[in-house]
């Protein structure tokens, strides 16, 4: 019977479950591919200082101006925050 087991990609963090083949004990494994769609441009979060300008987060976590947001993933990530939360329905009222 082929065993199932759990593994952490080192990559993104997912945790995938496996199915290692009868009697096999081979520790090659298929890389994880990192993704490239659009989603991956969004803003995952917005940091509002008390003084200074926005701090837009990227979805791998990095803090970015505003300029250098649009700079490294051609979006605009004011618009694309608001347009999130509209949708999710987290709007401010």
């Amino acid at each position: 019977m082929a065993e199932i087991t759990k593994c952490i990609c080192q990559n993104c963090g997912a945790v995938n479950e496996v199915t290692l083949p009868e009697g096999g004990e081979d520790k090659e494994w298929l890389g994880c591919i990192l993704p490239s769609g659009f989603e991956w441009k969004l803003p995952a979060g917005k940091i509002t200082p008390v003084v200074g300008d926005p701090i837009y987060v990227s979805a791998s976590g990095e803090h970015l101006s505003w300029s250098k947001y649009i700079e490294k993933y051609g979006i605009d990530p004011e618009i694309a925050y608001v347009r999130m939360r509209q949708i999710s329905g987290h709007e401010k009222r």
